[in-house]
């Protein structure tokens, strides 16, 4: 137990302090608040988690330079909520979106999923899935009953064997506002980058789900990507990434030669004034940290003695004291 001294009450305040830290784990936990005499705001450091990656071939940086296939990675909102004394929470920890030899699918707890499919010949166009939000609930537990949302990076594209040297787009990061899917790079077969390719997801926002990539105009069978529904990213059919979970989820990228996921928004605590998001802080998996206190005791002191010595309780410090 430790204590400090409230200088407007003129009391010593004893308080225990908790620390809990949630990792992913592919499911929902609940988290039991401390009951006491009184709570303290609950600080929370809530992650949402990165989009999957794509080894195959290369994606492309904002200006058309080519760099190795990237994910979009998740926000990071560090906020404070008000919540009674023992109240039970529901804390989802959203999961990395898979990257594409492993299934590409969403992350948990929103990610877009992303199709593989042949698209022309023996060539598989793949993406990788979306990262999943992180959240924490009130009861009864509902997606309206969030209190604070870190959206998730959305899904790297790419592009299968036979559409070389095209290359696939970035997911984009998690953030207040979801960033956008990078497009497919502009690269013809003859190396003169002129061909518009399909186009990333747009991300997520504080009102709607970002809208679907558009489909690569110079490819039969491409197809545009899917908009975020509700919390969930869109899924991506092959080649494009999907969505980033969020409060609203990205857009997943138009398929073939495709354009990667966009980002899912977040949400940061109502009665907070100052809250801060970090767009596209987070790698891997989510994360949800809590500190809160929980004060059991108040010594109230009259006469008291000089402040600095309070340190020095219970010793004589006081004339006469009234606990509560």
């Amino acid at each position: 137990m430790q204590s400090t001294y409230n200088e407007l009450e003129g009391a010593i305040v004893f308080y225990t302090e908790y620390h809990v830290t949630c990792e992913y784990s592919g499911h929902p936990n609940f988290l039991q608040v401390q009951p006491g005499l009184e709570l303290s705001a609950l600080e929370v450091a809530v992650a949402g988690a990165a989009g999957g990656d794509s080894p195959i071939g290369a994606c492309c940086n904002s200006n058309g330079t080519l760099k190795p296939g990237g994910h979009g990675k998740g926000a990071v909102v560090n906020t404070r909520i008000s919540v009674s004394s023992g109240a039970k929470l529901l804390v989802f920890v959203g999961g990395q979106g898979v990257g594409v030899f492993d299934g590409s699918g969403g992350g948990f707890n929103g990610g877009g999923a992303a199709d593989a499919e042949k698209s022309r010949g023996n060539a598989i166009d793949i993406g990788s899935g979306g990262g999943g939000a992180s959240d924490i609930r009130a009861a009864p537990y509902g997606v309206e009953d969030r209190l604070v949302v870190a959206g998730g990076g959305g899904g790297a594209s790419s592009v299968g064997a036979g559409r070389e040297p095209a290359c696939s787009g970035d997911g984009g990061d998690g953030g207040f506002n979801g960033h956008n899917g990078h497009s497919g790079c502009p690269h013809s077969e003859d190396g003169s980058r002129n061909i518009n390719l399909s186009t990333g997801g747009r991300g997520g926002n504080q009102t709607g789900g970002g809208a679907g990539g558009n489909q690569d105009p110079y490819f039969n069978g491409s197809s545009a990507g899917l908009a975020g529904a509700g919390p969930s990213g869109g899924t991506a059919k092959a080649g494009g990434g999907g969505g980033g979970g969020g409060w609203f989820g990205g857009g997943s990228g138009g398929s073939v030669a495709g354009g990667g996921g966009g980002g899912g928004s977040s949400r940061t605590a109502a009665e907070d004034p100052n809250p801060q998001v970090v767009d596209g802080a987070r790698d891997g998996n989510g994360q949800v940290v809590v500190t809160y206190r929980v004060f059991t005791k108040r010594v109230r002191c009259f006469n008291i003695s000089p402040k600095a010595q309070i340190r020095d309780y219970p010793k004589q410090l006081c004339s006469g004291v009234s606990v509560y």
